[in-house]
């Protein structure tokens, strides 16, 4: 069976283009597999060619070879937008961009927090039987207000945002204080689920800093969605 490798020099760049991206390198591993870009007629043999493969995130990047015509592709997971990606390279030079091109993209997505986990843990805390879909009486509302301004005053104490993160953290917070006087309890708990949450997911604020409002918010209200009074590890400190 036809095996192209690539050279130890080649190998050697790839080790230095993983460095670069900041990535671990004991976190890839090499693997041999069929071409797909070399065409084998009938009764031939398969073409072999080299695939490194990030093992915590099980992205790949296979070093083809188009055989009969003696130029490079490279086929790799995730390209642009996350999907697959296969390009006629041609020469090294071009191998050598896409290969960078792709850590980018595995550091990015390895880098990346699990926020629907992080989710599903705090959600826990507002997860309870509710008996009715009711509104808020006028102390639950007045509970709630008082919890998201401790929120509020926990981001200031604990985190340094820019003037405008800092106005959105605010803005959020006081439209869901606004929300409670006219929203239904379960209603109100999927708002504010999704209002913080999309604030990590589109980058507007920092991952831990909606994580830890979270944490404030939902050690107070638990009890008024039927969660109990719960403490996860890692809830930030009280106030004082």
């Amino acid at each position: 069976m036809p095996y192209f490798p690539l050279t130890q020099t080649r190998r050697n760049t790839v080790l230095g283009a993983i460095g670069q991206a900041g990535l671990d390198a004991v976190d890839f591993v090499w693997d041999i597999e069929p071409s797909e870009a070399t065409v084998v007629g009938l009764g031939g043999e398969p073409v072999t060619v080299d695939v490194l493969e990030h093992r915590p995130t099980e992205y790949w990047f296979k070093f083809d070879v188009d055989a009969t015509r003696a130029s490079l592709w490279a086929i790799f997971i995730p390209g642009r937008d996350g999907v697959l990606r296969r390009e006629h390279a041609g020469t090294w030079d071009y191998v050598r961009a896409y290969i960078q091109e792709w850590l980018l993209h595995v550091r990015e997505e390895h880098d990346a927090p699990d926020l629907w986990a992080a989710l599903g843990q705090q959600r826990e805390l507002m997860v309870g039987e509710v008996a009715e879909n009711t509104q808020f009486t006028p102390q639950e509302q007045a509970q709630i207000a008082a919890q998201l301004t401790e929120a509020k005053e926990y981001v200031r104490a604990n985190f340094w945002l820019d003037p405008e993160q800092q106005a959105k953290v605010e803005a959020q917070l006081d439209y869901l204080i606004d929300a409670a006087t006219r929203s239904r309890r379960i209603d109100w708990r999927n708002l504010l689920m999704g209002a913080l949450v999309s604030q990590a997911l589109q980058a507007v604020l920092p991952v831990d800093v909606v994580q830890q409002v979270l944490f404030v918010v939902l050690r107070g209200l638990a009890q008024m969605f039927g969660g109990g009074d719960h403490e996860l590890p890692g809830a930030p400190p009280e106030l004082t």
